[in-house]
């Protein structure tokens, strides 16, 4: 097991990495907003593997990772990227980044990549893989005082289950809002549908607001049908048909 450092200017994507890896059994050494405190927590703990994220204030994470590399080549560095920043990562990893994880984070794909990036001798990395061809099936943005899930097309059941654990975070803030915005017509099967029905009623125990943003009529009915509560939601206008 590893002691690692994670960075990220999201407090939500800091502690779903946090608990996704005390859950593989790492230990957290100290958490980073940017760049800078990246760099300085870096020389305090010397961690045994850093997560970094690409886009973040003053000093970004590639700059931060070229600072690291710099004092230490040894250091190993996955960076943590969104779908469209691929020439960035091309250039984290002509600068020394061990591995890159694309968003939406599982812990599947964290923990697999860790694992190849610290064993003795991790297997080359080609940023064009597989999964890069793929439509995600959403992503999240924040805004002021809002989460924003775009959402890009049909959800499969899995689909869903990754859609849950990527709002887990959201769950321990005091207060937050979520709206998802369906951009396509959107097909739920049966066993998606009620997943999904699951992260709703997740959202209201813990106390947070939630729209739904739909083009497609027959869906918002097709969800409202399975929950009362739902219903009373649509009529109180959290859902958008446009």
């Amino acid at each position: 097991m590893a002691n690692i450092l994670i960075v990220d200017d999201s407090l939500i994507m800091r502690r779903n990495l946090s608990m996704i890896l005390k859950e593989a059994g790492h230990t957290i050494v100290g958490e980073a907003g940017n760049g800078q405190q990246a760099i300085l927590l870096y020389r305090r703990y010397k961690p045994d593997l850093v997560t970094m994220d690409i886009t973040m204030p003053n000093i970004d994470g590639i700059d931060a990772l070229k600072h690291i590399m710099t004092e230490d080549p040894s250091a190993k560095v996955i960076m943590i990227s969104a779908l469209d920043q691929k020439a960035k990562v091309y250039t984290a990893l002509r600068s020394g980044a061990k591995h890159y994880i694309l968003k939406p984070l599982t812990a599947e794909k964290i923990n697999s990549v860790i694992d190849e990036v610290l064993s003795k001798e991790p297997a080359p990395v080609d940023v064009i893989q597989k999964e890069d061809k793929i439509e995600q099936a959403f992503f999240i943005k924040n805004e002021p005082d809002l989460f924003k899930i775009i959402i890009n097309r049909d959800l499969a059941y899995e689909d869903v289950l990754v859609l849950m654990h990527a709002i887990q975070g959201f769950l321990y803030l005091e207060s937050f809002a979520i709206l998802f915005d369906f951009q396509k017509f959107m097909i739920l099967d049966e066993e998606g549908l009620s997943k999904f029905d699951g992260i709703i009623n997740k959202i209201r125990s813990a106390s947070g607001d939630f729209m739904i943003r739909g083009k497609n009529p027959e869906f918002i009915k097709k969800m409202t049908q399975k929950d009362e509560a739902l219903v009373q939601s649509f009529e109180l206008g959290e859902f958008v048909l446009e």
